[in-house]
């Protein structure tokens, strides 16, 4: 062991301070996981991962990182880097304890390194009644090449007054082939026979086991995510609560890919707990939280649950459900196209729901998934833009009935009609689409009710189509549905029509004057009725002919009024 100590007598700069202290809030987090987690847990091995980083990037500029250690803090060149009361399982303390005056990292260090001291310092935190061992005789057998320290002797009393022997003499190096030497001169000893009869479990010891694996299947599995949410509140710092929050995150993705969705529902409760509710003293910890929020809320970081999305059940819908309202718009991305993923009829409905939750906060992710290439997704959210209120979702339905798509035209246009019929006059130019469906959707509308504004459309709308050479079948649709939104303003129109010149040589009887007789057969008017009776007297017989069958044909409450 190196007992040299390097005289740290200048004072650090703000970027030098800034860097230890991250330094050993990494290491700081690192040993807090490693105390609440088995070994090879994810969230172990990423907060060693963030601790190694931090600390080799440290060295590789400055060379060497040394913390002084006293009772109830760490201090780097001079200036207090970390408090804490002096008790057990606190950092300072416990190196305190066991007599270490100081640690100093050294450049070159790798993570075997790094992991074996760390479960030094994790395994002897606590020290109890009996112990077997302590860091310092830990860190002498394991000779680590790039960790320096100093050790002394001192007795520590107890708020008691009683005395506890913390002394660890400061030891001289001893080389490793001093050591194998004193191991092959040591005697090799027989193990005793085992007595198989003194391993079988009495009844009592079994019931005791049985007693013990119930308890251990009672525990809450996600009782470990409470005291990293405790963690929060107990480190003030920003680095503490950085590297919590990228746990958190990186435990919210495994959880989601798990199907654990208490653990991640539980991750977000608790983050939005804290930062309802619970007083940190930072200005920047509710901007952190919302930064998670808005992380997660990330189609990458939302990628596990498109892969579980197929095979979620109907009974673990209201965990999804309080999970998807704890993210933030963003998310509306990944949950639109999580409606083409799973066919349950109750999936969908949620998260429809959820869609239009997010869009009445704020509508442009939702605006931007409108140009999303599946034609079948567009479709499905026209049913959410039906339900907005705003200006922006109308020009959002506007904007998709010029859509290339048929099925996205057609529900983009049932929505508007449906959400303000009283705007014919915006959407009147589908009635020239090349779509049958779409022209009639158009005419349906206005067939509705006596309209000013439709009857206008459709006579000039009619008057222009004449050069046209229209279908027979689109001019018919157009004069019927004159008739029922039309009033006495089109009487003149549809007599000129249907009593003016245009017959070649009195014979042939065009789509004009089918539409127009049937036109002011709808009106249900008098003055629409004296039109057709006159026309069933026209010397033209196929005017004359036209006229009597419409009038035979009227229904008996289409009497002129």
């Amino acid at each position: 062991m190196d007992m040299q100590s390097t005289d740290e007598t200048s004072c650090p700069s703000k970027e030098e301070l800034g860097a230890a202290g991250k330094v050993l809030a990494g290491l700081l987090m690192a040993r807090k996981n490693s105390s609440l987690y088995p070994e090879g847990h994810s969230i172990c091995i990423h907060s060693l991962e963030q601790f190694y980083t931090l600390l080799d990037s440290y060295l590789s500029s400055h060379g060497s990182l040394r913390l002084d250690v006293e009772k109830d803090r760490l201090v780097f060149m001079g200036e207090s880097i970390y408090s804490a009361d002096p008790r057990e399982g606190e950092l300072p303390f416990t190196l305190f304890r066991d007599g270490i005056l100081w640690l100093e990292f050294t450049d070159g260090i790798d993570m075997e390194e790094v992991t074996e001291f760390l479960k030094v310092i994790t395994t002897f935190s606590m020290l109890g009644d009996e112990p077997e061992g302590d860091i310092v005789t830990s860190l002498w057998e394991l000779q680590f090449p790039h960790i320096r320290y100093e050790v002394a002797d001192f007795f520590l009393e107890t708020d008691q007054d009683e005395g506890i022997d913390l002394s660890a003499k400061t030891q001289k190096e001893e080389s490793s082939e001093l050591r194998e030497e004193e191991l092959k001169d040591m005697a090799v000893l027989d193990d005793p026979p085992i007595n198989l009869d003194e391993l079988v479990l009495t009844p009592e010891e079994q019931r005791a086991i049985g007693d013990m694996v119930i308890m251990e299947e009672d525990q809450d599995p996600t009782a470990y995510l409470d005291a990293l949410s405790d963690s929060l509140i107990q480190y003030q710092k920003k680095e503490d609560f950085e590297v919590i929050l990228d746990v958190f995150t990186d435990e919210f993705q495994a959880s989601i890919m798990r199907k654990d969705f208490d653990a991640a529902l539980k991750i977000l409760q608790g983050l939005n707990y804290i930062r309802d509710n619970c007083v940190v003293d930072a200005t920047w910890a509710d901007s952190l939280i919302e930064d998670f929020f808005l992380r997660i809320s990330s189609p990458l970081m939302l990628k596990p649950l498109k892969t579980v999305w197929r095979h979620i059940d109907s009974g673990q819908a209201d965990s999804i459900r309080q999970i998807l309202v704890c993210l933030r718009p963003e998310a509306v991305h990944t949950l639109g196209e999580l409606l083409l993923l799973n066919p349950s009829v109750q999936l969908q409905k949620l998260l429809m729901k959820v869609l239009l939750y997010f869009s009445l906060q704020d509508i442009r992710p939702l605006e931007a998934l409108l140009n999303h290439q599946n034609e079948e997704l567009v479709q499905r959210l026209v049913t959410v833009l039906m339900n907005l209120k705003d200006d922006r979702s109308l020009t959002a339905l506007m904007k998709l009935i010029r859509h290339p798509s048929l099925k996205v035209r057609q529900e983009a246009l049932r929505g508007l009609l449906k959400r303000d019929p009283t705007r014919i006059k915006d959407m009147f130019h589908l009635i020239n689409d090349k779509d049958e469906s779409i022209r009639d959707m158009i005419l349906m509308n206005m067939s509705q009710s006596r309209n000013h504004t439709a009857e206008k459309l459709l006579r000039n709308h009619l008057e222009k189509l004449e050069a046209r050479k229209p279908e027979s079948s689109h001019v018919i649709a157009c004069f019927e549905a004159l008739g029922k939104c039309g009033s006495q303003q089109s009487i003149e129109f549809l007599s000129r029509i249907l009593l003016g010149q245009g017959l070649l040589s009195g014979l042939k009887i065009s789509a004009y004057h089918e539409g127009a007789a049937l036109a002011l057969s709808r009106l249900k008017i008098k003055e629409a009725s004296q039109v057709l009776e006159k026309a069933a007297k026209s010397l033209y017989p196929g005017i004359r002919g036209l006229a009597r069958k419409v009038l035979d044909e009227r229904e008996p409450s289409g009497g002129a009024q």
